[in-house]
């Protein structure tokens, strides 16, 4: 029997082998490969039109083709700060009726760019099909960097498209083609700032490292071609605003507190504390798998390492002592998938070289492959990895694939539980009695028409207010998303969210699943006489209620959920 199974696992690894290479030698394979990755993540990740970033996205690209929609709403002031002409892209398709359908096939084509470029950069690092192989397989799982950020993603926004053109642009740097890298950088530039300003960070750090290497001239001349290639989003930028470099403490709290606090801090009220611990976990299993993957690239890889962990040192300073307006703005915290990245295309590299060498048998070599699919969050991994030495028995690696398995089960039935993981294709917005509530607003009031909403709707899967209904509302929460990039929107926030959500400031610390269920139940403790006042105040025409909260106030809409008020004519 001992004889059986070591022949089936074996036969299992060879069969590994043998389709790792067929994949290698084929592009029609690679192609399948990264299709079905693409497919795999679709199901898995799930894909939403209206929700999470695109709360904001979507209603600037409205506004962009119609300007006469959501007047009085200041909101919209904010659009002008969103340097990237990504969504201008999707201009010609809005006009056509088209945007949905555009915007889905866009991101497939994104993912499938992601997976292909993956694929490439651990062929150019390590030159082995099976690394190459299992490195698209096991990335294509949701696994949780630091602030929780993933690698796949379930909405089409800017930094996804812009993620694989990034991974090629490092690829075109490991193999010298430094004009190419920084050409590509400084186009991807007029998309993202944010992740752009990552990798540049990257090549900026490895160049002034390996500046006899590189020689100045060169460096010189390649930062020239980005900034040039850059242009267009750099004349936009600062021909509209200036770099705010010193700190905004009452915006930051605010921010922080009410929405964002795994953006800027790394030790928080759980799940982003464990968040945290998987990034660290992160740094720890790049530098033991470096520790013994041999490949030419060491050096250049470990610079990358290196200026990632500078900008969370700065992330955390910011973060916790000087909130610096240009540094918050940028988000740094977001590093950590290059770090998550190049640690577990390290790690894979290591478990497949160890194999190969002979120095890890058949059962062990599944097992650590199974344990790197699977840890959703690489604090579980480290652990395996730390402690794969006390792993000599059969019963010690299935013990160990078990642990991982329930620890993966119960991270996503908590992930499940709160609305953070929620599998679903949706290539339109999802029917809700909160978007028929917006639908109607859309077909049955004027284009200025002024909505009183709830201020705390939105959540990673809703479709927030602005997106269906094309109208403007007086306030919301996730306004907080679009304040982040500017210190003075919150003095025109601040004052309507008290209104709406009285005494509710001061008790935010952070938890935004707390802090979305006290501002609701404030707002739906809202009086007749307050909701008048507040409407007056504003120019709101219409008061949208939470059922079963009623007001003796002319209804002009109900479903289910909601009840819609007309206080002005």
């Amino acid at each position: 029997m001992p004889t059986r199974k070591k022949k089936t696992l074996k036969d299992a690894i060879h069969a590994l082998n043998k389709l790792s290479i067929k994949i290698w030698n084929s592009p029609r394979y690679q192609i399948l490969i990264f299709v079905l990755t693409t497919v795999f993540i679709l199901l898995s990740v799930g894909y939403y039109f209206g929700t999470f970033d695109q709360a904001s996205h979507i209603p600037f690209l409205k506004k962009l083709v119609n300007p006469t929609l959501y007047d009085h709403d200041k909101f919209f002031d904010l659009q002008k700060l969103h340097y990237s002409y990504f969504w201008f892209l999707f201009i010609p398709f809005y006009k056509m009726g088209l945007l949905e359908p555009s915007m889905f096939i866009c991101y497939l084509l994104s993912v499938f760019l992601t997976s292909w470029s993956i694929w490439r950069l651990s062929r150019t690092l390590f030159n082995d099909p099976l690394t190459s192989f299992l490195s698209v397989i096991i990335l294509c799982i949701t696994h949780v960097s630091f602030g929780g950020f993933t690698i796949t993603e379930f909405s089409l926004v800017n930094r996804v498209f812009v993620l694989p053109f990034l991974l090629l642009a490092i690829d075109f740097y490991l193999r010298k083609r430094y004009i190419t890298a920084y050409l590509l950088l400084g186009l991807m530039y007029n998309i993202h700032i944010i992740s752009v300003n990552f990798v540049l960070a990257m090549f900026i750090l490895d160049g002034v490292v390996r500046m006899k290497e590189i020689k100045l001239k060169n460096f010189i001349c390649y930062l020239i071609i980005f900034i040039a290639s850059a242009l267009p989003v750099l004349i936009w930028k600062f021909s509209s605003s200036g770099i705010g470099i010193g700190p905004d403490y009452e915006w930051y709290h605010i921010i922080s507190k009410g929405f964002l606090s795994n953006v800027f801090y790394f030790f928080i009220n759980p799940p982003f504390f464990f968040t945290t611990l998987g990034g660290i976990s992160t740094l720890y299993l790049f530098f033991v798998a470096r520790k013994h993957v041999k490949t030419g690239f060491n050096n250049i890889i470990s610079n990358f390492i290196y200026s990632s962990i500078i900008i969370l040192i700065v992330e955390y300073i910011t973060a916790e002592f000087f909130p610096s307006v240009l540094i918050i703005q940028s988000q740094i915290i977001r590093v950590g998938i290059f770090i998550l990245i190049f640690s577990y295309l390290y790690l894979i590299r290591y478990i497949t070289q160890e194999y190969q060498k002979g120095n890890m048998k058949d059962s062990k070599f599944l097992a650590m492959i199974f344990s790197t699919f699977l840890s959703l969050l690489p604090i579980t991994l480290f652990l395996t990895v730390a402690f794969q030495k006390k792993l000599t028995t059969n019963i010690r690696l299935l013990l160990m694939c078990v642990m991982i398995s329930v620890l993966s089960a119960i991270s996503l039935f908590i992930a499940y539980k709160y609305e953070v993981w929620r599998p679903g294709v949706h290539i339109y917005a999802e029917d809700s009695a909160y978007y028929r509530t917006q639908i109607w607003a859309k077909n049955n009031t004027k284009k200025n028409s002024v909505f009183i909403t709830p201020p705390s709707y939105w959540w990673w899967y809703n479709v927030e207010w602005r997106v269906g209904s094309e109208r403007a509302t007086v306030v919301v929460l996730s306004d907080l998303l679009e304040a982040a990039f500017s210190p003075r929107y919150i003095s025109y926030w601040k004052p309507r969210f008290e209104d709406l959500a009285p005494h509710i400031l001061n008790q935010f610390d952070g938890n935004i699943v707390k802090n979305r269920v006290v501002a609701l139940n404030a707002y739906n403790a809202l009086s007749k006489p307050d909701i008048l006042r507040i409407g007056k105040k504003y120019g709101a025409n219409y008061f949208v209620s939470v059922n079963p909260h009623i007001y003796q106030l002319p209804i002009v809409f109900s479903n289910e959920e909601y009840t819609v008020y007309k206080i002005k004519n």
